[in-house]
């Protein structure tokens, strides 16, 4: 297998048909990748291959999908000489060797630093290791989480990132109310997350005036499903059997 370097546009570039996985935006490897990006651009070159006029992308979705969310009109790539039948294999090789970080691993390492290094700000911090100072506030707030359970499904990506660094912002005894309104809801990050940093808000109004905060209301956010969703929850015998069960239950309240 060969392969060259280029610069190429990025409208030249297409995505492959069959896909090792999706991007997902609110993970930390996501987000530290693209802070990485914007402030140091790709360092590593992502893989195509020639096709039809164009360039399949075969390695690097990640680093493609960051590139043109900002707006990069050239990207680094290396031009690789594979079939298509072969792009799966390549994907999967490439793959299996990125073990990712987790959240708290980086939280205690960035405080290990500012240990050492007691006179640094923030922004020094920042600096040294070319990231932005929201992403490093972002990151040493994690460790405000005093619940290894909270911590575990943020570590895991069961809970996106977003949503573990507005529950680090609420005092220890709120996280975990909190966490449990987040597992029992379907409502997706960018619906929970404005919940939780308003009564972040609360809270610190309550504080400024010295007064103690109302108790947390929960209030269901309403969210439509997609059809194709409802379509595939009703096929299912596990659903036809709710349904059932839930008709009789009725029935027997009417009694």
């Amino acid at each position: 297998m060969h392969h060259m370097k280029y610069q190429i546009p990025i409208k030249k570039i297409r995505t492959p048909k069959i896909k090792l996985r999706e991007v997902d935006s609110t993970t930390l490897e996501y987000i530290s990748l693209k802070d990485d990006i914007q402030h140091k651009g790709i360092i590593l070159p992502l893989a195509v291959r020639e096709s039809e006029g164009e360039f399949e992308l075969i390695d690097g979705l990640q680093r493609y999908t960051i590139a043109k969310s900002l707006g990069l009109k050239e990207v680094p790539v290396h031009i690789l000489d594979i079939p298509e039948e072969d792009i799966l294999y390549y994907q999967i090789c490439a793959n299996e060797h990125r073990v990712p970080t987790k959240p708290s691993e980086i939280s205690n390492a960035l405080r290990i630093i500012l240990n050492k290094n007691p006179e640094w700000s923030v922004l020094k911090l920042a600096e040294s290791l070319n990231k932005s100072a929201k992403w490093i506030r972002d990151m040493l707030g994690i460790s405000d989480i005093e619940d290894g359970s909270i911590i575990k499904y943020i570590d895991n990506g069961d809970v996106p990132l977003t949503i573990g660094v507005a529950l680090s912002k609420l005092p220890v005894k709120e996280q975990q109310p909190y966490f449990k309104m987040v597992a029992n809801s379907d409502s997706e990050a960018k619906e929970l997350v404005p919940i939780i940093l308003t009564r972040v808000k609360e809270i610190k109004e309550a504080d400024r005036i010295a007064k103690d905060p109302c108790p947390p209301k929960f209030k269901p956010v309403p969210r439509i499903k997609h059809p194709k969703t409802i379509q595939k929850e009703l096929e299912s015998p596990e659903s036809t059997l709710k349904l059932i069960s839930d008709i009789e239950d009725k029935r027997e309240i009417i009694k």
